[in-house]
């Protein structure tokens, strides 16, 4: 449910035990706790800055949403060990949430999906992919509200417990919180990103323009459904061209180099979803012809592990 979490708070530098910190600038030190927990101070601004995991935090992978109360705890904690002094009366500031959803994947859905990536959207709400892995998808806006990793994670940890597991995570920043506070009200406090309706609109809302509704066929089989779908004749060779067309050179770049315009790749996309057909689809070569939407196999594990 959640990965990545960074907190932070204001305290006096004359409230710190700065014995175990290094300072590594004129204004900045830090403290490497167990399990990668970090600990910045900036002596200049008077904060301290917490970035954690919620498995480093709780030691265990999945964490579900009765695990507030003890993160909250065990991090109080933390902190107060780190610089020696309780700090039930300060509080702790939201900097930035990942949520992120762990997918087992059996061995040909690992391979058909490191393919399938690639043809999603290469450009997607002010972010960008600068470069192509083949474990993995970036999309990133350094001064952004967000930012969408999927990969690997078994390649990415090389811990055997990530076997098959393809990770999907939504990184909410402080811009988000940000805006968050300012537009809404919704204060930067962790218990108000750790529910399900946060988890749900920055999570599914934010992905399914990315990863879309329909599951993915093999592109044959995808231009049947269609050609079989209630549409006119005029829409169905539209939308047959229009897959065949993401199938070659993928989503952002079949927009660019075709001509699409907003209203109507949102048109098509629609129609699509309609249907359940993933605009993406699996090449013709393949002997696989269908994989289940991501986004379907997240809600699954969701509902199941992680909204207990």
């Amino acid at each position: 449910m959640t990965d990545t979490i960074h907190l932070f708070m204001y305290i006096p530098i004359w409230y710190m035990n700065l014995s175990s910190f290094i300072q590594y600038s004129p204004t900045e030190s830090y403290y490497n706790y167990k399990n990668g927990i970090k600990f910045t101070y900036n002596c200049k601004h008077y904060t301290l800055t917490i970035t954690t995991t919620a498995e480093a935090v709780l030691g265990k992978i999945d964490i579900t949403l009765g695990d507030y109360t003890e993160y909250m705890e065990k991090i109080k904690n933390i902190v107060t060990e780190v610089i020696g002094r309780n700090i039930e009366d300060k509080e702790l500031i939201l900097k930035r949430i990942d949520y992120k959803v762990d997918i087992e994947l059996t061995d040909t859905e690992m391979k058909i999906f490191k393919l399938l990536k690639d043809k999603h959207y290469s450009k997607y709400k002010y972010m960008s992919s600068k470069i192509e892995y083949d474990t993995s998808t970036h999309l990133n806006n350094k001064s952004g509200q967000t930012n969408i990793n999927s990969y690997d994670k078994y390649e990415e940890s090389q811990d055997i417990r990530y076997w098959n597991i393809w990770r999907i995570e939504v990184q909410v920043k402080k811009a988000k919180l940000r805006k968050n506070l300012i537009r809404y009200g919704i204060e930067r406090t962790l218990e108000n990103y750790w529910n399900i309706d946060s988890f749900n609109e920055n999570y599914f809302d934010f992905l399914q323009d990315y990863f879309f509704l329909g599951d993915y066929y093999r592109l044959d089989l995808a231009k049947e459904l269609i050609r079989k779908s209630p549409y006119s004749k005029t829409v169905k060779g539209n939308l047959c061209k229009f897959v065949t067309r993401i199938n070659k050179v993928g989503m952002t770049c079949t927009k660019e180099k075709y001509g699409y315009n907003y209203v109507t790749m949102k048109k098509y996309i629609d129609l699509l979803n309609n249907i359940g057909v993933n605009p993406v689809t699996i090449n013709n070569d393949s002997e696989v012809t269908f994989m289940e939407n991501m986004l379907s196999k997240s809600r699954k594990i969701v509902n199941e592990k992680y909204f207990v």
